[in-house]
């Protein structure tokens, strides 16, 4: 899976890294070099699938790692982030389509259009 690196101090939001491959998000932060990271920084998940690593002393200040793809429980295919929430119409054929073409063939998820019709 591929993660973005970003690191946050406060208000104050930079991306560091771009396209890293990790089996993990904990693996991606630990591939690159966290400036001033010790034992004493907390690793958190979030639900998302994001993990953190966090300054006790400043809980505003962390790096974090973001999942720029998902894996789809149906094919296994690595999906866009941003198609993570897509949900078409069972009808909108043309987004279904574009839907498709991040999927495998005969992904159970496209064919049905995400649950909504029977195959």
């Amino acid at each position: 899976m591929k993660y973005s690196i970003v690191y946050q101090d406060r208000e104050e939001v930079a991306e560091l890294h771009t396209e890293i491959e990790a089996e993990t998000a904990r693996d991606a932060l630990d591939q690159v070099d966290c400036q001033g990271v010790d034992a004493s920084w907390q690793y958190q998940e979030d639900a998302n699938g994001s993990a953190s690593y966090v300054d006790p002393e400043c809980p505003d200040r962390c790096y974090r790692a973001v999942p720029q793809a998902y894996e789809c429980a149906y094919c296994g295919a690595e999906v866009p982030i941003e198609d993570a929430a897509a949900l078409p119409a069972a009808d909108d054929a043309t987004e279904w389509d574009r839907l498709s073409l991040h999927h495998y063939d005969q992904c159970e998820w496209i064919k049905t259009r995400g649950s909504q019709a029977t195959v």
